[in-house]
């Protein structure tokens, strides 16, 4: 028996190749079209992402500084040092808690209850802020001293606090009742430092940076927000009736505007059009803390 076997002809393995090419050619294009979009969506998620986190961290901060009393007489003494529009120096809260023993020229802040820290405290970098009660039949001589810690060590409340665990910081400070010192068992406290917050460029991009002034031996400058736009962190300052000003004792408020750009390069919509840093904005108004309207 014979059978009729018959192949394919020269032309028909043509067509096929073309039309397989132009197959393939559609599917790689998709597929590139498909890795663009994916990576400009990456690029452009962690942008957002970027400059909330940003803003929080500057809202967080900002939301602490204000006005207090450190002189008895009720003249109200700002946090903030410098204003400009690129960058900011101000004193920023690092922890807060309760004087639960004192003694002279230490405190122990109980570390249990009542207590929130950014870390704990630092001898020579920090500065301790104690509610005083110069007499206790009037509010109109309570004050907030200033005074540099000295030394950090753990130690434990008195035992009208529970003898919970606390931290000892020790500090020019009299006892209790004395003339101009008079800080009671239960009186608010707060540690702080002077920080800088400002608009750098490295490696060629741009970042939001941070540095603390008062650090023993000083402290190079870490990115916390980047890479950013060219100017891409404006700090505003609004006085009481929301106008601009550059007068330290008249800000009320602070307008924080982030421009953040990817990191790498991303087509547009769809995967389409030429690479090119995608930007986007957030702002923020901050109102300062005790403030004097």
């Amino acid at each position: 028996m014979s059978s009729n076997r018959r192949g394919f002809t020269l032309v028909e393995l043509l067509v096929a190749v073309v039309l397989l090419a132009i197959v393939g050619s559609a599917v790689y294009q998709l597929l590139v079209r498909t890795q663009r979009f994916s990576r400009a969506e990456s690029e452009r998620a962690d942008l957002q992402s970027n400059i909330r986190a940003g803003t929080l961290v500057l809202a967080s901060e900002l939301h602490e500084v204000g006005y207090d009393d450190s002189t008895g007489a009720g003249a109200k003494s700002p946090d903030i040092f410098a204003a400009a529009s690129d960058s900011i120096v101000f004193r920023a809260i690092r922890s807060s808690g309760i004087v639960c023993r004192l003694v002279t020229d230490t405190i122990v802040v109980d570390t249990t209850r009542n207590y929130s820290a950014y870390r704990l405290p630092v001898a020579g970098r920090d500065t301790l802020m104690l509610y005083a009660e110069i007499d206790v039949t009037t509010s109109t001589d309570n004050v907030w001293l200033r005074r540099r810690i000295a030394g950090v060590k753990a130690s434990t409340c008195s035992a009208s606090f529970g003898s919970r665990p606390g931290i000892a910081l020790a500090t020019k400070l009299k006892v209790t009742g004395a003339t101009g010192d008079s800080v009671w068992l239960g009186a608010p406290m707060r540690t702080s430092e002077v920080v800088v917050y400002k608009f750098y460029s490295t490696g060629g991009k741009n970042y939001l940076g941070t540095y603390s002034k008062t650090l023993v031996g000083g402290e190079a400058i870490q990115p916390i927000l980047g890479p950013l736009a060219a100017n891409g962190s404006q700090f505003t300052y609004l006085d009481s009736t929301g106008g601009t000003t550059t007068t330290i004792a008249k800000i009320r408020g602070v307008r924080v505007t982030l421009f953040g750009t990817t990191d790498q390069t991303v087509n547009g919509v769809g995967g389409l059009g030429a690479p090119a840093q995608a930007t986007d904005s957030l702002r923020t108004l901050v109102s300062l803390r005790n403030t004097l309207r």
